[in-house]
């Protein structure tokens, strides 16, 4: 039977901005977290691992000692030099339990990680603070200090997890994360998050889609527009993270959860919804491999709460499948395909690029282009962010008035989203070599399926972009492990059996394929 683990640390409370009340990153965040626990009865359902300190050596895999002794050291002086401290470092804040709250939050997931590898096909949450992801090397930022994500995937390597997929889905880029990688063979990284063109913190243009090219670890996803929300981001999961884990492999999955981009945060502007997060934690739970949620940021804490009762739910369920509705993606960009498209086209991921194949093959039969045409040089912006760093009043809190609406719109999105029967479901059954597809109207076909990369993009451009619509029959079934029973072969696209199935799919199923 498979387990799904639960580590936070009390202690992590002490760690909090001693000179601005108004800073957003707080206990308050962890505390939430618990609290959905407790009212959704998920916290009897989760095995509850202890709170431990992090072996300095394994810190060192990441952070050089010296910075680890400065740290320390900092934090045992008075409030005006750990102020002065601040001013040189970007955007943080310390005080004389600073340390200890780091050093104690990197060693809960570096905890959560051992156990979850030593049971097989398990998971688990770290409710952690400080965060990590922005840290890098001797340079604490963005209220970071220790990469907890790095560390952990470097000490995997170490132990002999040979591949470690880093997810990355907190509103900023995970910087930290990606210059720490940078010679790290066994270690890849998708990084998702707010750019504008380099204008959206951190500024840098290592974050843009020039990456793709300059790294081959790598893979960010930056968003050029605001108000993003469930349907963006869920096409990012099936056409390009759900492809690249089947590609990668990989034996370990380390996510960098922030909820900053969530329904109400002050930070992201973003809309992912509770049930956003609950299906994408649902898709990766799903393929059993180990999975380690650790959290980064997110600052409306309502939204922080019911986004992680629904990420802690996905992890125990492992079921992506008559979870939502069609209402979650009803406002996604119409657009945001074809940036996918080209990101796709410019990764080294085989996998992708035989799906753009199959892709383009039936647009050209319905009479459409495919376009996969994006601007590697996007960044259009300077890193200006000059010393002292300001370290108070960086943070106005809501007003009353915009609180209440966010929490209505948070609300809302919990009702609309939930699953609703419809009698224009489509039930699939999957078999040995093919699936069969039925609907209400008695309509019915049966797809073969000749290869591996057939069938990958039947998962991921009809089954996962319709999930809200489909119902499976034998729902025993590992959608990750059916997959990795098809044979790779060469790619054939001329099968016209098979892409007029996908017109007849889209005609009397009403189902897209993208």
């Amino acid at each position: 039977m498979t387990k799904s683990f639960f580590i936070t640390d009390p202690f992590s409370s002490k760690h909090y901005n001693i000179w601005d009340n108004t800073h957003i990153e707080t206990p308050d965040r962890v505390s939430a977290i618990l609290e959905g626990l407790q009212e959704t009865k998920l916290h009897d359902k989760v095995i509850h691992l202890d709170p431990v300190e992090a072996n300095l050596e394994d810190i060192y895999l990441n952070h050089p000692e010296s910075f680890v002794r400065e740290f320390e050291k900092i934090c045992e002086t008075n409030e005006e030099k750990m102020k002065e401290y601040c001013q040189d470092h970007e955007d943080i804040y310390i005080n004389k339990y600073s340390y200890k709250a780091a050093i104690r939050s990197t060693g809960c997931c570096l905890k959560l990680m051992d156990v979850v590898l030593k049971n097989p096909g398990s998971n688990g949450f770290a409710a952690v603070r400080p965060p990590g992801h922005h840290a890098y090397g001797d340079y604490p930022n963005g209220f970071c200090f220790f990469n907890n994500a790095i560390i952990c995937a470097k000490k995997a390597n170490k132990i002999g997890v040979e591949k470690v997929l880093v997810i990355d889905w907190d509103v900023h880029a995970g910087q930290g994360s990606q210059f720490s990688i940078e010679n790290s063979s066994g270690i890849k990284l998708i990084n998702i998050h707010r750019y504008e063109n380099g204008k959206f913190w951190p500024y840098h243009k290592e974050n843009g889609l020039s990456s793709l090219k300059e790294s081959s670890n790598v893979i960010n996803i930056p968003l050029n527009k605001i108000g993003f929300g469930d349907g963006e981001y869920y096409a990012i999961f099936h056409k390009i993270i759900f492809p690249f884990i089947l590609d990668y492999q990989p034996n370990l999955i380390i996510v960098s959860c922030g909820f900053d981009a969530s329904i109400g945060d002050p930070e992201g502007q973003m809309k992912i919804s509770p049930h956003g997060y609950g299906l994408f934690t649902r898709l990766l739970s799903s393929t059993s491999i180990p999975l380690c949620v650790f959290l980064e940021g997110g600052y409306f804490i309502d939204s922080v709460k019911e986004c992680s009762v629904e990420v802690i739910r996905g992890l125990l369920i492992k079921q992506p499948f008559q979870y939502v509705s069609g209402e979650l993606f009803k406002d996604e960009d119409p657009n945001f395909n074809s940036y996918l498209y080209g990101i796709m086209n410019n990764s080294d991921n085989l996998l992708m690029k035989s799906i753009l194949l199959h892709l383009e093959y039936l647009f050209t039969q319905n009479g459409k282009q495919l376009s996969t045409e994006i601007n590697l040089n996007d960044y259009d912006s300077i890193r200006n962010v000059p010393k002292p760093y300001p370290i108070e009043n960086l943070y106005p809190p809501y007003d009353e008035e915009t609180k209440k609406k966010f929490k209505n719109e948070l609300y809302n999105s919990m009702i609309s989203g939930k699953y609703k029967y419809d009698t224009n479901f489509v039930d699939i059954h999957f078999y040995h070599n093919k699936i069969s597809l039925s609907n209400s109207n008695k309509n019915k076909i049966t797809i073969s399926i000749s290869s591996y990369q057939q069938c990958v993009f039947i998962i991921c451009c009809l089954i996962l972009p319709n999930i809200w619509k489909i119902r499976i029959v034998n729902d025993e079934i590992n959608l990750y492990k059916w997959i990795e029973s098809f044979e790779k072969m060469p790619i054939v696209i001329n099968n016209q059996q098979f892409f007029d199935h996908m017109k007849e799919l889209e005609e009397y199923f009403k189902l897209k394929i993208c």
